[in-house]
């Protein structure tokens, strides 16, 4: 319980990008995203990272997301980090495109306007 504290605590505390990196890598990453986000703390979390995470940071979140997306649905606060993820593209489309070009779908219809 109190780790994640510490966790947001210290994502709060470290503006530069790059010194969440190593917080967010940690803990959103593969088994450790299971565990922490079946947590009803780690839950919140992980909902942390979401917004705090860059671009780049939320593309590696969200294919992890993906990768454990079975283990996730099933538990009751796994459930709220997809929920959390899927209200931060709006849809399942607007995920996908993400993950498929890197970027948003407005971040991609804009690099194509350009």
């Amino acid at each position: 319980v109190n780790g994640g504290h510490v966790v947001q605590k210290l994502l709060s505390m470290f503006t530069d990008p790059e010194d969440r990196d190593f917080l967010l890598r940690s803990a959103c990453r593969g088994k450790n995203l299971v565990n922490i986000a079946n947590d009803k703390q780690g839950c919140c979390m992980i909902q942390k990272c979401m917004d705090v995470a860059t671009p780049e940071q939320l593309h590696t979140m969200t294919r992890d997301v993906f990768r454990c997306f079975r283990h996730l649905i099933v538990d009751p606060f796994g459930n709220y980090v997809i929920q959390y993820f899927l209200d931060l593209y709006g849809n399942v489309v607007e995920a996908a495109r993400f993950l498929a070009n890197g970027k948003s779908g407005e971040e991609a219809a804009a690099t194509t306007h350009s």
